[in-house]
């Protein structure tokens, strides 16, 4: 059941409708008063004629007086239009205009960037174009001067990440020699601590052992002879200054043992160690500085691929900015990706500034034109969302289309839009979907064209043997539906159970018998009747 709007907007079955007129019998006619000269009675004749005079009068002013209350029909007045409750076959069909459209139409829409795009250049609306062809082409002065910069840019760049490449390369290869350098200087300085702990020091260390043992044997025998000298000083054999002078040898011979003692301790105690220590060091400071080589070495060799990386992104901008120049140049020419009829967009057709033309200024992403493929067509039908729900997808439908009343084209559902339509700016409270129906027998040669209007009716249901009444027979208030019944105690509201509806009639699941008979002024019955309610309220409160 839709809204009252709907249930009275829609023509009364003129073959289910009954018209009484309660109206008081005619008075009679005072008999008219004969003067003196005239007593004698009219003949039956003139009598007779009289009366149909006065009765075809009386006829015609009851015939006006009930075609006014025909047409304004009122409660109050005595007149009331009614219907039977019967039973029959309710079809179930949804009515709404819709658009024809191509169901295969490719759209072109403008692909130079920016808000300034002039055309200079367009075929007439209409033509037949092939695939390929040249339909619009736009000013490209202005990107051919910004394509030429970019070139210059790219080059730069080019230029720059060829250096950067350069340099990437001398870092690794520094990198790489001052590594193996650093690597090469701890093997040294390991060669060289072993070499002197295990080499240079044993053989030093023999040496001063040898010349102090040498040394001791020479003293040895030195004190000997000594002793033997002292025995020929003492026989008288030797003088005495011959025996001081052995004495100084043997005292002299005392000296480098000393000394060779000395020199073997310093080796042993000082010497090694303060060689260990330092060769030792040397060592480690060679691995350490293999560790800074290597640092550094990697740094350099980072930063140089840093700077050939950002090289390599710079060019590759620049590269896509100089292929977007070139593509916006391609863009300039707008050629038919498949033949077809050629139709300018209309997007805006309230706005001439927007039309399509020579010398017209059209943003990016503005639709150019169409190509439909007029041997295949659709109708699009918006559907209101009190409707909606009835419409599924395979269901039947009927086309007449305006320009050509006496086709009937048949047509399937094939999309119901699950979002209501957000073209319909002027109006945000009305919500319809974007229905598409398929048409079967579209014919060749009938000249349809995409625009064109017409009366779509789609099929829901059929309900079989269902009670029904005029929609004009129920109202609604409140979420109830009413009816008015006509008895003999009289016109009595009644409140009613709906089910489905057409554009004419309604299902009644209860509340009314076969048979019955309701006012087809259910609307307006409810209206006064809550407005008489309303006013026998206002004035209990106000006494």
């Amino acid at each position: 059941m839709t809204e009252d709007s709907t249930l009275m907007s829609t023509a009364v079955d003129p073959s289910n409708v009954v018209v009484a007129v309660k109206a008081s019998p005619p008075s009679r006619l005072p008999k008219p008063v004969l003067d003196g000269a005239a007593k004698r009675r009219p003949p039956a004749k003139s009598r007779r004629r009289a009366w149909k005079l006065v009765l075809l009068v009386a006829a015609l002013a009851a015939l006006a007086w009930g075609f006014k209350h025909l047409v304004f029909p009122s409660p109050v007045l005595g007149l009331e239009i009614t219907a039977t409750v019967r039973r029959a076959t309710l079809p179930v069909v949804v009515s709404e205009r819709g658009e024809l459209e191509s169901s295969k139409s490719v759209e072109v829409r403008c692909m130079v960037e920016g808000n300034q795009n002039k055309l200079v250049k367009i075929l007439p609306e209409g033509n037949r174009v092939k695939e390929g062809e040249v339909v619009v082409e736009f000013d490209a002065d202005q990107i051919k001067r910004s394509l030429a910069d970019q070139e210059v840019k790219y080059k730069q760049a080019e230029g720059k990440m060829k250096a950067a490449q350069g340099e990437y390369e001398v870092a690794k290869n520094k990198a790489d020699t001052d590594n193996k350098k650093a690597e090469l200087d701890v093997i040294l300085a390991k060669l060289d601590r072993d070499k002197y702990l295990q080499g240079e020091y044993k053989v030093e260390v023999d040496d001063k052992r040898g010349a102090l043992e040498l040394a001791r044997r020479d003293f040895q025998e030195a004190e000997e002879k000594l002793v033997n000298y002292r025995k020929m000083y003492r026989q008288n054999y030797l003088s005495l200054e011959q025996l001081r002078i052995k004495e100084s040898e043997v005292l002299q011979k005392k000296y480098l043992v000393d000394r060779d003692e000395a020199k073997l301790m310093v080796l042993e105690k000082f010497t090694k160690q303060r060689q260990e220590v330092e060769l030792t060091a040397k060592a480690e400071e060679a691995e350490r500085a293999v560790q800074r080589a290597k640092s550094t070495g990697a740094a350099s060799v980072d930063k140089a691929r840093s700077e050939l990386e950002a090289a390599e992104v710079t060019v590759r901008l620049e590269k896509t900015i100089l292929d977007n120049w070139k593509k916006q140049l391609d863009h300039c020419i707008v050629k038919a990706p498949q033949t077809g009829i050629l139709v300018y967009s209309k997007e805006r057709w309230w706005d001439d500034s927007t039309r399509i033309q020579a010398g017209a200024v059209v943003h990016y992403q503005q639709p150019l034109f169409s190509l439909p493929d007029l041997t295949q067509m659709q109708m699009k039908v918006k559907i209101h969302e009190a409707l909606v729900k009835k419409v599924q997808a395979e269901q039947k439908a009927e086309i007449r289309i305006d320009a050509y009343p006496n086709m009937v084209l048949h047509a399937t559902v094939k999309k119901v839009a699950t979002l209501a339509n957000a073209e319909a700016w002027f109006d945000r409270a009305v919500k319809e979907y974007e229905t598409i129906m398929h048409i079967d027998d579209l014919p060749t040669d009938a000249g349809l064209k995409p625009g064109m209007t017409g009366n779509v009716k789609i099929f829901v249901k059929e309900l079989p043997d269902v009670l029904i009444v005029p929609v004009q027979a129920v109202s609604q208030q409140e979420g109830q539906h009413y009816g008015y019944v006509v008895g003999d105690k009289g016109t009595r509201r009644r409140e009613v159970a709906v089910g489905d509806n057409n554009d004419k009639f309604v299902e009644i699941k209860s509340g009314l018998e076969e048979g019955e008979k309701v006012t087809l002024d259910a609307r307006t019955r409810l209206a006064e009747e809550t407005k008489a309610r309303d006013a026998k309220g206002e004035e209990a409160v106000s006494r």
